[in-house]
């Protein structure tokens, strides 16, 4: 009873896969991520910056298959994201020397799977500052770059929340309503 069950094969995913494409709901996940994508896009052409691209990341991450959950996986990834931040500023701002930066970035690699499966805010928290470090290679970086990450991540957690979520379970509480009802 304790054991894992085996993967299906290929072949059985790829015919399910295949059956869901027949179905409206089977688009759902596609249009949501697409739709935030754009919205991504878009902001990012509106506020023309740097780092941009954190923002359709972001929602990315955020935005998942299923609908349940996501609003607190939004606002733990928003936390999560804001405190590593923080915490990954203080060595990209201090530029720390090479065997360190190593050592931080194996200690960060090798925490960062049993957080996710614990804790998602906490895993967020991790990942942040092991990507900041892994994009930058150690090298000094600006304030401002902090800011626009923060800020940018902040952007597409609402995005994803504002379109990828709420319309969705909004629509899905009136189906079942009127079912119901």
């Amino acid at each position: 009873p304790g054991e894992p069950r085996p993967a299906p094969p290929a072949r059985a995913l790829l015919r399910r896969w295949w059956r869901t494409l027949g179905s409206a709901p089977g688009w759902q996940y596609p249009i949501r991520l697409t739709t935030c994508l754009a919205a991504a896009e878009a902001a990012g052409l509106l506020w023309p910056q740097p780092t941009t691209s954190w923002i359709a990341v972001t929602v990315v991450i955020v935005v998942r298959r299923r609908l349940d959950g996501a609003a607190r996986r939004s606002i733990e990834r928003a936390a999560g994201t804001a405190a590593g931040v923080v915490a990954g500023s203080a060595v990209l701002l201090w530029v720390p020397p090479s065997w360190l930066f190593v050592l931080l970035v194996a200690a960060l690699a090798a925490v960062r799977p049993a957080l996710k499966e614990y804790h998602y805010t906490l895993y967020a928290t991790v990942m942040t500052p092991l990507v900041l470090l892994l994009m930058e290679g150690g090298a000094r970086v600006a304030p401002a770059t902090i800011g626009y990450r923060l800020a940018d991540t902040a952007i597409g957690c609402v995005l994803a929340l504002g379109l990828g979520y709420l319309p969705w379970v909004v629509r899905r509480e009136r189906s079942v309503r009127a079912v119901v009802g």
